[in-house]
């Protein structure tokens, strides 16, 4: 058994089927899919940012191929502007990160981007693009989704295929025991995602836990 999870939360899910790499859908551009996931997944779990995660790095790699089309100035105009636009946080980090290098790296840093492209972060559970703001940026950024085949044959629907952070879980507890949190309410009552908790400055979580037997899970 194998399972993968993603960094939103909700989104894991156990590996139904494995399929041979020529079999999976491939775009137009040669892209090809790795993982699909069961929509169904996002309705019973109510949990679209993940989905959200995938059409912004949809519009980061077809940026990064328009990219390739400009002058340079103009390139890190469309590059920057694209990040303050979606993650204002990843935009102001990546900004810094250029300004400290000298002419010539800088050059190479943007065609780096172009030819191996960007992928964009949305911090679960905070600031994440919600879905009016998404058409407001389609609205900006108008690419349509790939035509797709599988083994040759033509699929009905266009699709969006790119990339989201995913991990593969392995569980081997000795002692068989599991501790969870109890909910998303700590000892106050109160919801435990609070803003310090989002930004990394909560020391220890103050959730309460439930410890309890599991049954032995071997995952590889």
């Amino acid at each position: 058994m194998s399972k993968q999870s993603g960094g939103h939360i909700g989104n894991k899910g156990v590996v139904s089927k494995i399929t041979p790499r020529d079999k999976m859908p491939v775009a137009k551009n040669g892209k090809r899919a790795k993982i699909i996931l069961n929509a169904l997944g996002v309705c019973n779990r109510l949990n679209p940012a993940q989905l959200y995660e995938l059409e912004l790095n949809f519009l980061a790699d077809n940026i990064a191929e328009d990219m390739k089309k400009m002058s340079l100035n103009d390139a890190k105009k469309f590059y920057f502007g694209y990040l303050k636009d979606i993650n204002k946080e990843q935009y102001k980090s990546v900004k810094a990160f250029y300004n400290s290098l000298d002419k010539k790296e800088k050059v190479a840093y943007l065609k780096e981007v172009m030819n191996d492209g960007f992928s964009t972060y949305q911090p679960p559970f905070w600031d994440n693009i919600g879905f009016d703001r998404l058409k407001e940026i389609y609205k900006k950024y108008k690419y349509e989704p790939y035509e797709v085949t599988i083994e040759g044959l033509p699929v009905e629907n266009r699709l969006i295929i790119s990339d989201v952070y995913m991990i593969r879980l392995k569980h081997e507890p000795k002692s068989k025991l599991s501790a969870r949190s109890t909910s998303y309410i700590n000892m106050k009552n109160a919801p435990s995602k609070s803003l310090s908790y989002k930004k990394h400055e909560e020391p220890y979580s103050k959730t309460p836990i439930r410890i309890g037997n599991l049954a032995y899970l071997k995952i590889s």
